[in-house]
């Protein structure tokens, strides 16, 4: 791992500005799994109403002993056929991953007769060989289509609980996004007070000589220290250049420091 010691200040403000990218897009996340999870609960109050419609239905059916698909439960069976094709039309959005009971109930038609909804709210019977049978017939040779409303409940019952394990996963996960987006968020701002406090520094050692330079105390080793010292400088480069012997002994002094490396 690169440590801040090792960066450049170019390098230390492209890792911030990494940092806030990667703020900037946790936050995103975060808006995108709440908006999943929005959507998740209105999936299950919209079930609950396709639930309430289909049980009525089942209920009526099996107290008044009614033909499924009679004149007399048309209505129920078309409203909750229309609950069903509007969550089979939100449900690969929010959860692909859809598994039974509630994929089967999202695909399957209740308006006409199919061995799926049959195994969902259907009663079935075992022969006298101890086979299953989906729908027995009379003694005149009819298909006796009877409906358990107890299983469909039961059913109902596991499909909610796919809708909630979803649910929970999304809470998880925006649980999980923002304690990284509070990690993130720290380290930006421990980074932004490192900079703040290294320019303060700068900026109170710069004022401090300007302060020193401007006072009696700074005129003084100006005047006695600091300008002789470079006049001084000078004044021997001026020498070297002028002066030939001393031109020379220098030039020499430097051969011979090369030839020590030969």
């Amino acid at each position: 791992m690169v440590t801040r010691a090792s960066l450049s200040p170019d390098q230390v403000h492209a890792a911030l500005v990494r940092e806030r990218f990667s703020v900037a897009n946790l936050r995103v996340q975060i808006r995108i799994s709440e908006q999943v999870l929005e959507g998740l609960t209105d999936f299950e109050r919209r079930w609950d109403r396709f639930v309430l419609v289909l049980g009525a239905t089942l209920d009526a059916c099996e107290k008044g002993r009614l033909s499924f698909w009679g004149p007399k439960l048309a209505d129920g069976l078309e409203a909750a056929d229309d609950a069903r094709l509007d969550l089979a039309s939100r449900q690969p959005a929010l959860f692909p991953d859809c598994r039974d009971p509630l994929a089967k109930f999202l695909r399957t038609g209740v308006r006409t007769f199919s061995p799926a909804l049959w195994d969902l709210i259907g009663e079935t019977y075992v022969d006298e060989d101890g086979n299953d049978v989906l729908v027995p017939v009379d003694d005149d040779g009819n298909e006796i289509y009877e409906v358990n409303v107890r299983r469909f409940e039961i059913n109902a019952l596991e499909a909610k609980a796919e809708i909630a394990r979803h649910r929970h996963e999304v809470e998880a996960q925006i649980r999980k996004q923002r304690t990284m987006l509070e990690e993130a968020e720290r380290a930006v701002a421990n980074e932004h007070a490192r900079q703040i406090e290294k320019l303060r520094a700068t900026s109170l050692t710069g004022l401090a000589l300007a302060k020193l330079r401007g006072s009696w105390l700074g005129k003084v080793v100006w005047w006695f220290v600091e300008e002789p010292l470079r006049n001084l400088l000078w004044a021997g480069v001026l020498a070297l250049v002028a002066i030939q012997p001393a031109r020379q002994a220098v030039f020499a002094l430097l051969r011979w420091l090369g030839s020590l490396f030969r």
